[in-house]
């Protein structure tokens, strides 16, 4: 019977025969040996399969799951979750890259603290720019109202699954959902409730590579589509209905963050960035204005945020 390994990295691709070796040679490089990396060919039509395929060979660590189908992203994290090993997994993505002690540091993060969650620094690469995210050299070490509250925040890190390990009974629970867009952001919360300690550092030591392709484009390009902005706002209901069940004292925080999403996207629209959503412009519109008072009273609210109510809001017409 073979060891068990201390981590598995989850790695999904489809049609990605040309962005996956960079990622693959990233994860086979690592300075944290003790893993398996489940390669998940997703349904791809492309050369894919003949990549994974001579991967495969490479390294015995490296097992390969062929779906006859594309499952979608959220799918195959589910089908990596069934198959997964470890007590710990990691996600990462095909087109993205990472720094040979990625494995190293959120192991280290993970185990040292007896947390559920660790989680790293980023870097966002551009066609143009490179732009370092929670970049920084405190270590942060949260109880799960601590690590809620800061994950609404969204200052000292990212909600993406790819710069976290997560310990895998956190899963037992949960599951990734299908859904048109970004499937990570009716799950990645919920991990946060359940989790009871979470480890953050600023080392940046994962690299998201942004481009035409991405799932998330629309931020990339700074628009939004009217069925994104469906997913996200359907998310964001569901997230203070969540967390105001699950934590109460975090209620009013959560119905903020609710808030604060719907004026960057009035403004957004506003401005040219939302064609076809007019509509849910409308809708949020009506939704600030019933709640103005307690935005405007909120302890987290900004100085932006009471200049666009002013502007889009407060005693306007749609």
């Amino acid at each position: 019977m073979m060891k068990q390994p201390k981590i598995s990295v989850a790695l999904s691709t489809y049609n990605r025969a040309d962005m996956l070796p960079r990622m693959m040679g990233c994860i086979l490089g690592q300075d944290f040996t003790d893993y398996e990396l489940l390669l998940i060919n997703n349904g791809s039509v492309d050369d894919t399969d003949k990549v994974c395929r001579q991967y495969e060979k490479q390294d015995n660590r490296i097992r390969l799951f062929t779906l006859p189908e594309n499952l979608g992203p959220a799918g195959a994290k589910n089908y990596a979750l069934q198959k997964a090993a470890a007590d710990y997994i990691c996600f990462v993505d095909d087109d993205d890259y990472c720094e040979k002690n990625y494995l190293s540091l959120l192991y280290s993060s993970i185990t040292q603290y007896n947390a559920d969650i660790a989680v790293t620094g980023c870097v966002d690469e551009y066609e143009t720019k490179i732009v370092p995210k929670f970049d920084y050299d405190e270590v942060y070490i949260w109880n799960k109202v601590e690590a809620v509250s800061e994950f609404l925040k969204r200052e000292k890190f990212n909600a993406a699954p790819p710069t976290k390990i997560f310990r895998k009974s956190l899963f037992d629970k949960i599951a990734f959902i299908p859904c048109f867009g970004p499937d990570d952001i009716h799950v990645v919360y919920k991990l946060f409730v359940e989790a009871e300690k979470v480890v953050v550092r600023g080392n940046p030591t994962y690299r998201f590579h942004k481009h035409a392709d991405n799932v998330t484009a629309f931020i990339t390009e700074n628009k939004i589509t009217s069925a994104i902005l469906d997913q996200y706002l359907k998310m964001q209901e569901e997230r203070v209905r969540y967390i105001s069940d699950k934590i109460p004292e975090l209620a009013p925080q959560v119905r903020y963050a609710s808030y604060s999403y719907m004026i960057s996207m009035v403004e957004k629209i506003k401005i040219g960035h939302g064609e076809g959503c007019e509509s849910q412009c409308v809708d949020m519109i009506e939704k600030l204005r019933d709640n103005q008072l307690e935005i405007l009273s909120s302890e987290w609210v900004t100085e932006r945020e009471i200049r666009l109510m002013r502007e889009y809001v407060i005693n306007k017409e749609h």
